[in-house]
């Protein structure tokens, strides 16, 4: 009896990366996985290893990771995040969960979240607000505030959410965390939407 060799891919949710957990990764490469053949990708150039890279403060949203024999692929992109190979043999399994348990911990699961309820409640929380407006005559001065707010924060959350799905999904700083900017900064993409969900739960609990 033979195992049959099957390739390995995991979709990754909206993860946000420091050059700390880019060296980790390289590190299960080189020392487990021993390509015959590694480099890494931006958008302008092409790496042998990561200490040729230079710091820079501002994030980039596109790094690719590949290695050749056996060929594994890591891809951050503005709009996806994949970790794939092409074979999930036993001697490539191993370092392959290593990598991808460093990835998936490094997920913004909050924004992922908020992404797809965007997409399938953004629409019904901008139009029922309108309907009850448009149809109901004795509503006070305050739900009708409340109620239009409701129906532009919607509109504001589908936009925000659309906007770091499709050009902020994954994000990389290519400084150590010791380095990394503030918090504010570094955290703004979830303030954003966290303000947003506040915002819904307080102007629904005013019209209710």
């Amino acid at each position: 009896m033979k195992k049959k060799i099957k390739s390995y891919s995991r979709e990754l949710r909206m993860p946000r990366l420091f050059m700390d957990d880019l060296e980790e990764v390289e590190s299960i490469i080189i020392t487990e996985l021993r390509p015959r053949e590694y480099r890494i990708e931006t958008d302008d150039y092409e790496y042998n290893k990561l200490n040729e890279i230079k710091e820079r403060n501002d994030p980039i949203t596109n790094l690719h990771i590949k290695t050749y024999d056996p060929y594994i692929s890591i891809d951050l992109n503005r709009f996806s995040s994949r970790i794939y190979a092409s074979e999930d043999s036993l001697s490539t399994l191993g370092a392959i969960t290593k990598i991808t348990k460093i990835l998936e911990s490094k997920e913004r699961m909050l924004l992922y979240k908020s992404q797809n309820w965007a997409t399938w409640t953004a629409g019904p929380l901008t139009v029922i607000p309108l309907v009850i407006l448009y149809n109901l005559e004795n509503v006070t001065q305050l739900s009708k505030w409340g109620l239009l707010m409701i129906a532009m924060l919607s509109i504001v959350w589908w936009v925000a959410s659309f906007y770091l799905s499709m050009y902020r999904y994954s994000i990389i700083f290519l400084t150590s965390k010791k380095d990394r900017p503030g918090f504010i900064k570094r955290n703004k993409d979830q303030i954003i939407v966290g303000v947003i969900i506040a915002l819904f739960s307080f102007l629904i609990g005013l019209v209710m």
